[in-house]
């Protein structure tokens, strides 16, 4: 099975500057992916891990273009963080290239073939590919065994089935497990965590209103 890219109008790559105003040293920059999850108005919402923009004074996310490198980059800033479930949204300005992904819908059976994407200095974009090993109980809610080579740099990348669906979003290695696999957040829980964050805001500005 070879993957339908979901046109890379969906994937970001993300730096996160940890040094205020002065040039960030190689050490202070954490990197990651992202994926565009929804567009309304005048924001596009990205999602990823919260460890790798937590504490972050800069946020740039880098439109994936092709396999050499960036294509335009965008100041993003933070939604809400979930330190619960290692996941985050970022807002950043709305164009026609905010293309948000495709969801899977139902439960994804264990051997399902899956794909994600690494972002280093040295790799961008690189595809990682592995399968559904099993389901864990991470932080006290379920979480997507992924069976394939983890690095720090797949952190907040997609985890797509064969046909570029959503299906969960990568946010560490396995390494309670003892074993060569990473973690993924379900898809039905970032979504279930973004509307109870985004309904909340709106419920505040309601009250807020005269």
């Amino acid at each position: 099975m070879t993957l339908e890219v979901p046109g890379r109008r969906s994937i970001y790559f993300i730096v996160g500057s940890r040094s205020g105003d002065q040039k960030p040293r190689p050490g202070d920059a954490a990197r990651g992916m992202a994926f565009a999850f929804e567009r309304k108005g005048s924001a596009c919402t990205l999602l990823t891990a919260a460890h790798v923009v937590k504490d972050s004074s800069e946020i740039n996310a880098s439109l994936w273009t092709d396999e050499q490198g960036f294509g335009t980059t965008f100041e993003a800033r933070v939604a809400w963080i979930d330190e619960a479930s290692d996941t985050a949204a970022l807002t950043i300005r709305n164009t026609e290239d905010c293309n948000p992904v495709s969801r899977h819908d139902g439960p994804v059976p264990v051997g399902r073939r899956v794909f994600a994407f690494l972002h280093t200095p040295h790799a961008r974009g690189m595809m990682t590919v592995g399968y559904i090993g099993g389901y864990w109980i991470l932080n006290g809610s379920p979480a997507i065994v992924c069976d394939m080579q983890i690095q720090r740099g797949h952190s907040g990348s997609p985890l797509l089935d064969g046909l570029g669906r959503l299906i969960g979003m990568v946010v560490s290695k396995a390494s309670t497990l003892d074993v060569n696999a990473g973690f993924a957040v379900p898809a039905s829980r970032i979504e279930s965590e973004h509307v109870a964050r985004t309904s909340a805001d709106t419920r505040t500005l309601g009250a807020l209103e005269p």
